[in-house]
Protein backbone atom coordinates (compact mmCIF):
# COMPACT_ATOMS: atom_id res chain seq x y z
CA UNK A 1 0.00 0.00 0.00
CA UNK A 2 1.57 3.32 -0.94
CA UNK A 3 -0.05 6.68 -0.52
CA UNK A 4 0.28 9.31 -3.71
CA UNK A 5 3.35 11.00 -4.08
CA UNK A 6 3.43 14.76 -2.76
CA UNK A 7 5.78 17.05 -3.16
CA UNK A 8 9.39 16.47 -1.27
CA UNK A 9 9.55 19.15 2.24
CA UNK A 10 11.05 22.69 1.99
CA UNK A 11 14.46 22.41 2.26
CA UNK A 12 15.00 18.80 0.82
CA UNK A 13 17.30 18.24 -2.27
CA UNK A 14 15.51 17.38 -5.54
CA UNK A 15 16.42 13.57 -6.15
CA UNK A 16 18.10 14.21 -9.45
CA UNK A 17 21.37 14.17 -8.33
CA UNK A 18 21.95 14.33 -5.22
CA UNK A 19 23.17 10.92 -4.52
CA UNK A 20 25.44 11.00 -7.74
CA UNK A 21 28.83 10.90 -6.17
CA UNK A 22 32.04 9.32 -7.07
CA UNK A 23 36.13 9.26 -6.75
CA UNK A 24 38.14 8.24 -3.60
CA UNK A 25 36.15 10.46 -1.48
CA UNK A 26 32.94 9.01 -2.27
CA UNK A 27 34.66 5.41 -1.41
CA UNK A 28 35.71 6.35 1.74
CA UNK A 29 32.48 7.95 2.88
CA UNK A 30 31.28 4.60 2.53
CA UNK A 31 33.06 2.57 3.78
CA UNK A 32 33.19 5.04 7.14
CA UNK A 33 28.97 4.69 6.80
CA UNK A 34 29.55 0.84 6.39
CA UNK A 35 31.73 0.83 9.45
CA UNK A 36 29.14 2.86 11.17
CA UNK A 37 26.46 0.90 10.33
CA UNK A 38 27.38 -2.62 11.58
CA UNK A 39 29.24 -0.98 14.98
CA UNK A 40 25.57 0.58 15.27
CA UNK A 41 23.68 -2.74 14.75
CA UNK A 42 26.15 -4.57 16.69
CA UNK A 43 26.19 -2.56 19.80
CA UNK A 44 22.46 -2.44 19.69
CA UNK A 45 22.69 -6.26 19.68
CA UNK A 46 25.15 -6.67 22.22
CA UNK A 47 23.27 -4.76 24.27
CA UNK A 48 20.06 -6.73 23.86
CA UNK A 49 17.77 -3.95 22.49
CA UNK A 50 18.26 -5.91 19.07
CA UNK A 51 18.06 -9.39 18.63
CA UNK A 52 21.07 -11.55 18.16
CA UNK A 53 23.20 -11.11 14.88
CA UNK A 54 22.21 -14.61 13.87
CA UNK A 55 18.45 -13.87 14.63
CA UNK A 56 18.62 -10.54 12.25
CA UNK A 57 19.29 -12.84 9.27
CA UNK A 58 16.20 -14.05 9.63
CA UNK A 59 14.43 -10.43 10.08
CA UNK A 60 13.21 -7.96 7.37
CA UNK A 61 15.06 -4.29 7.92
CA UNK A 62 12.35 -1.99 7.54
CA UNK A 63 14.27 1.29 6.87
CA UNK A 64 12.50 4.76 6.64
CA UNK A 65 14.25 7.38 4.61
CA UNK A 66 15.91 9.44 4.04
CA UNK A 67 17.33 8.30 0.44
CA UNK A 68 16.62 4.58 -0.03
CA UNK A 69 18.84 1.83 -0.85
CA UNK A 70 22.16 3.11 1.20
CA UNK A 71 24.79 0.45 2.03
CA UNK A 72 22.09 -1.94 0.02
CA UNK A 73 24.30 -4.74 -0.49
CA UNK A 74 25.79 -4.51 3.35
CA UNK A 75 22.07 -4.34 4.60
CA UNK A 76 21.34 -7.18 2.34
CA UNK A 77 24.20 -9.54 4.35
CA UNK A 78 23.14 -8.90 7.86
CA UNK A 79 19.16 -8.82 7.22
CA UNK A 80 17.28 -11.58 5.77
CA UNK A 81 15.22 -8.85 3.54
CA UNK A 82 15.34 -5.33 3.24
CA UNK A 83 12.42 -2.75 2.10
CA UNK A 84 12.46 0.80 1.88
CA UNK A 85 9.72 3.71 2.39
CA UNK A 86 10.59 7.00 1.30
CA UNK A 87 9.02 9.93 -0.57
CA UNK A 88 11.48 10.28 -3.34
CA UNK A 89 13.31 7.38 -5.55
CA UNK A 90 16.25 9.15 -5.86
CA UNK A 91 16.61 7.16 -9.14
CA UNK A 92 16.75 4.34 -7.57
CA UNK A 93 13.31 2.47 -8.50
CA UNK A 94 12.99 -1.23 -7.14
CA UNK A 95 10.29 -3.71 -6.32
CA UNK A 96 11.77 -3.55 -2.67
CA UNK A 97 10.91 0.50 -1.89
CA UNK A 98 7.88 2.29 -1.71
CA UNK A 99 7.32 5.54 -2.58
CA UNK A 100 5.01 7.67 0.05
CA UNK A 101 5.01 10.68 1.53
CA UNK A 102 6.43 9.51 5.11
CA UNK A 103 3.62 11.93 6.70
CA UNK A 104 0.87 9.95 4.92
CA UNK A 105 2.59 6.60 7.52
CA UNK A 106 -0.14 8.29 9.68
CA UNK A 107 -3.02 6.69 8.31
CA UNK A 108 -1.22 3.14 7.77
CA UNK A 109 -3.17 0.73 9.44
CA UNK A 110 -0.31 -1.90 9.79
CA UNK A 111 3.35 -2.22 8.83
CA UNK A 112 2.70 -5.41 6.54
CA UNK A 113 0.37 -2.82 4.29
CA UNK A 114 4.33 -1.44 3.47
CA UNK A 115 6.51 -4.41 3.80
CA UNK A 116 5.85 -5.44 0.18
CA UNK A 117 4.49 -8.80 2.01
CA UNK A 118 6.23 -11.04 4.55
CA UNK A 119 3.27 -10.54 7.10
CA UNK A 120 5.27 -12.97 10.01
CA UNK A 121 9.02 -11.89 9.40
CA UNK A 122 10.51 -11.09 12.52
CA UNK A 123 10.72 -7.07 11.70
CA UNK A 124 13.67 -4.03 12.57
CA UNK A 125 12.25 -0.46 12.03
CA UNK A 126 15.42 1.50 11.24
CA UNK A 127 15.55 5.12 10.74
CA UNK A 128 18.71 7.43 10.80
CA UNK A 129 17.81 10.72 10.72
CA UNK A 130 14.36 10.70 9.58
CA UNK A 131 12.38 10.86 12.64
CA UNK A 132 13.21 14.22 13.28
CA UNK A 133 11.39 15.30 10.10
CA UNK A 134 8.35 13.85 11.17
CA UNK A 135 5.27 15.22 13.27
CA UNK A 136 5.09 14.22 17.04
CA UNK A 137 2.09 12.51 15.81
CA UNK A 138 3.63 10.42 12.91
CA UNK A 139 6.24 9.08 15.02
CA UNK A 140 3.82 7.82 17.76
CA UNK A 141 2.00 6.15 15.48
CA UNK A 142 4.87 4.36 13.63
CA UNK A 143 5.82 3.72 16.91
CA UNK A 144 2.42 2.13 17.88
CA UNK A 145 2.71 0.09 14.79
CA UNK A 146 5.79 -1.13 15.62
CA UNK A 147 4.38 -2.75 19.14
CA UNK A 148 1.95 -4.01 17.23
CA UNK A 149 3.79 -5.87 14.98
CA UNK A 150 5.85 -6.87 17.62
CA UNK A 151 8.67 -5.28 15.71
CA UNK A 152 12.37 -3.73 17.39
CA UNK A 153 13.44 -0.30 16.69
CA UNK A 154 16.68 1.38 15.68
CA UNK A 155 16.64 4.62 15.36
CA UNK A 156 18.97 7.45 15.44
CA UNK A 157 18.46 11.37 16.05
CA UNK A 158 19.95 14.51 17.13
CA UNK A 159 21.05 15.01 20.68
CA UNK A 160 19.25 18.67 21.26
CA UNK A 161 20.53 18.31 24.71
CA UNK A 162 24.28 18.65 23.45
CA UNK A 163 25.30 22.21 21.55
CA UNK A 164 26.47 20.16 18.54
CA UNK A 165 23.25 18.25 18.20
CA UNK A 166 20.96 21.12 18.89
CA UNK A 167 22.98 23.09 16.05
CA UNK A 168 22.09 20.28 14.04
CA UNK A 169 18.57 20.50 14.64
CA UNK A 170 17.99 24.40 14.56
CA UNK A 171 20.24 24.37 11.41
CA UNK A 172 17.44 22.42 9.56
CA UNK A 173 13.63 23.87 8.81
CA UNK A 174 12.30 20.54 7.81
CA UNK A 175 13.13 19.44 11.45
CA UNK A 176 10.17 19.07 13.31
CA UNK A 177 9.86 16.51 16.52
CA UNK A 178 13.17 17.64 18.28
CA UNK A 179 12.93 14.77 21.35
CA UNK A 180 13.30 16.58 24.34
CA UNK A 181 13.22 15.50 27.67
CA UNK A 182 9.47 14.75 28.15
CA UNK A 183 9.32 13.26 24.94
CA UNK A 184 12.30 10.98 25.93
CA UNK A 185 10.50 10.32 29.14
CA UNK A 186 7.62 8.84 27.36
CA UNK A 187 9.63 6.57 25.38
CA UNK A 188 11.15 5.27 28.20
CA UNK A 189 7.81 4.11 29.59
CA UNK A 190 6.83 2.35 26.28
CA UNK A 191 10.21 -0.20 27.44
CA UNK A 192 12.98 1.80 24.60
CA UNK A 193 16.28 2.43 25.44
CA UNK A 194 17.85 5.60 24.92
CA UNK A 195 21.50 6.32 24.71
CA UNK A 196 23.87 9.74 23.98
CA UNK A 197 25.54 8.58 20.70
CA UNK A 198 29.20 9.92 18.93
CA UNK A 199 30.05 8.27 15.82
CA UNK A 200 33.75 6.74 15.52
CA UNK A 201 34.88 8.49 12.88
CA UNK A 202 33.98 11.66 15.24
CA UNK A 203 36.98 10.59 17.23
CA UNK A 204 39.40 9.82 14.30
CA UNK A 205 38.44 13.48 12.60
CA UNK A 206 38.87 15.66 15.88
CA UNK A 207 35.66 16.82 15.49
CA UNK A 208 33.63 17.93 18.44
CA UNK A 209 30.80 16.21 19.92
CA UNK A 210 32.56 13.43 20.60
CA UNK A 211 31.74 11.53 23.67
CA UNK A 212 29.24 9.30 25.32
CA UNK A 213 27.96 11.97 27.33
CA UNK A 214 24.33 13.09 27.69
CA UNK A 215 25.27 16.50 27.18
CA UNK A 216 28.04 16.64 24.78
CA UNK A 217 27.49 13.34 22.04
CA UNK A 218 25.79 14.92 19.21
CA UNK A 219 23.01 11.84 18.37
CA UNK A 220 20.89 9.72 20.39
CA UNK A 221 20.51 5.83 19.83
CA UNK A 222 16.64 4.88 20.45
CA UNK A 223 16.62 1.36 20.48
CA UNK A 224 14.73 -1.86 21.69
CA UNK A 225 10.66 -3.08 21.31
CA UNK A 226 7.76 -0.91 22.08
CA UNK A 227 6.01 -2.84 25.34
CA UNK A 228 2.90 -0.67 24.78
CA UNK A 229 1.49 2.10 22.02
CA UNK A 230 2.16 4.99 23.74
CA UNK A 231 -0.09 8.18 22.22
CA UNK A 232 0.20 11.20 21.67
CA UNK A 233 1.04 14.02 24.29
CA UNK A 234 2.27 17.53 23.95
CA UNK A 235 5.92 17.84 24.15
CA UNK A 236 5.55 19.49 27.80
CA UNK A 237 8.74 22.29 28.60
CA UNK A 238 11.33 20.59 29.65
Amino acid sequence: MSAPRQADPPGRQAPAAHYRRGGAAELLRLAARALDFVLLVRRASRSGALPPMSALRRSVLLELGPGPTKLRLLKRLMFGRVHYIDSAPYGAVREDLTIMDLEALRAVPSLTDVLGGGGDEPTVLFADHCLEHLSRETVDHLLALAERRGATCLVRVPNVLSPIGRSNFDGDPTHRTPFEEAHRRALLEMGLGITPHSRWYRFVQGQRGGGARMDSAEELVIAGRPTRPGPHRPIEQA
